[in-house]
């Protein structure tokens, strides 16, 4: 990882996520300067080589929030889960790169639209819906695959 990386990434996502056990806020990273995150640059790249996460790392909260319906049914509520700036990280760095890789060693089809950039599960839907009115108003025999 880069020290353009680290900070591609300090700036997507939530710009205010709730931290984890370590207590940092990914936002923070943002405003330092580049002597500054080199400890933390060093620290990811430490975790990447090694494929090791320390064990001070890997403690997260888990917490609960209720959904819907009956609080007496667990179905109704929702697990949310705070881990660590450097625990997450390195997924969201791996993740950014696999996208690009994929595309570029045509692991994913291209008629895969589900996993392109940019597509979200609502376009799809639309699409799927677009194409189903189209055949009921030709009255042409309809067959989807999933």
């Amino acid at each position: 990882m880069t020290l353009d990386d680290l900070c591609r990434l300090s700036a997507k996502g939530n710009s205010r996520p709730t931290p984890g056990p370590d207590g940092w806020e990914k936002w923070f990273l943002r405003f330092l300067s580049d002597r500054a995150l080199q400890p933390v640059l060093n620290l990811l790249n430490y975790i990447i080589r090694s494929s090791h996460f320390p064990d001070v790392v890997k403690p997260i909260y888990v917490s609960t929030i209720h959904k819907k319906g009956s609080s007496t049914a667990l179905s109704n509520y929702q697990g949310i889960a705070c881990s660590n700036v450097l625990c997450n990280m390195p997924f969201a760095w791996l993740n950014h790169r696999l996208g690009p890789y994929l595309n570029k060693h045509s692991i994913v089809p291209p008629f895969q639209i589900a996993t392109q950039p940019g597509v979200q599960a609502r376009d799809i839907v639309s699409i799927i819906a677009q194409i189903q009115k189209w055949a009921k108003r030709t009255n042409t025999a309809l067959y989807i695959l999933q």
